[in-house]
Formats: C-alpha cells, structure tokens, sequence
C-alpha cells in the first residue's frame, strides 16, 4: 500500500454538523444542569411528604421536560449561532501530513498547527472533533470534507501516528 504524504479536505460547514458538534461540546453542562435540578424537585418533592413514589414520578416526569426543553433551546441557538457566523459558512480547507494540520478558511485567514497543539481528538459519527491544547478551543472536520473511506482512514492513521501521548478516541 502507497504511503500518503498529505491529505487535502475541503468542504462547506452544514447547520446539521454544527449542531451537532456545539450538543456534544455542551453534553455534560445539560446533564448537569437536568441531575440537579431533578434532584432538587425530588428532595423537594419528598421533603413536602408527597411520599417516595409521587416524588420520583414528579422528578422523573420534570427531568424529561427539561431535558427536551434544553436539547430544543441548544438546537436553536446553535442554528441561530451558525446563521450569524459568516465564517463558519464559508469554503473550509484542511491539509493534513506529517507537520500537523492546516486549517484555511476561504480568502479569511490561515492557521498552521503542529500536532503538538492537539490534547484530543474525537471521532463523532458525522465529524472529528480536534481539542488544542487548553480543551476550551476545538475545531471540527466533517466527515463529508473526505472524499472517500480511503481519506478517513489515512486521516486516522496520521493522527495514531502523531499523537501517541495523547488521547485518541475513534469509534
């Protein structure tokens, strides 16, 4: 099998992939959010003798409430984020070799990383998340910016390759 030297990725960012990344970047702080809240209402619950089971039934009914609540106003801003940022609905590119990646946004700018700047990088099932090294900046590749299952699996063994002290999680 050829080695290959660099992958070139392009594509345009759909509302669908970036929805998706913002829910996954903001998972942990909605069920947080939900546990505590549901918490509350059972304690609460309880505390007014409302007995174990209303309490439960109570608590469980409110976190299914707000948690369809949280994922619609997370779907909605996401959606309202990606229509008022101009950049991200530009031409995306990215090479990928040896160095790192590059990331080049249409006749916008340019960002040379080295993969030294990467702590993570996680496979969702439409994209790649990558986490530089503080973990409150990430970028995310689409799965439709690879032309072909040759494209993701090279893309996957350039970062196996490169980032063997960090983390790594592919599905």
């Amino acid at each position: 099998m050829e080695e290959i030297k660099e992958i070139i990725l392009e594509g345009t960012l759909k509302t669908k992939e970036y929805t998706e990344f913002r829910y996954y970047s903001q998972r942990r702080l909605l069920l947080s959010v939900i546990a505590f809240f549901t918490l509350l209402i059972f304690v609460l619950y309880l505390l007014s003798t409302a007995g174990l089971l209303r309490s439960l039934i109570t608590s469980f009914f409110c976190m299914a409430i707000m948690y369809i609540a949280m994922r619609l106003i997370l779907l909605y801003v996401s959606r309202r984020e990606f229509e008022k940022d101009k950049i991200l609905q530009k031409k995306m590119q990215y090479i990928v070799n040896e160095a790192g990646i590059i990331q080049k946004v249409k006749d916008k700018s340019r960002a040379d990383l080295n993969w030294e700047d990467f702590s993570l990088i996680r496979e969702l099932p439409s994209s790649f998340i990558i986490y530089l090294s503080s973990r409150k900046q990430a970028f995310l590749i689409p799965k439709s910016f690879f032309q072909s299952k040759n494209k993701v699996n090279a893309f996957k063994m350039f970062v196996q390759n490169n980032l063997k002290d960090k983390k790594i999680i592919f599905n």
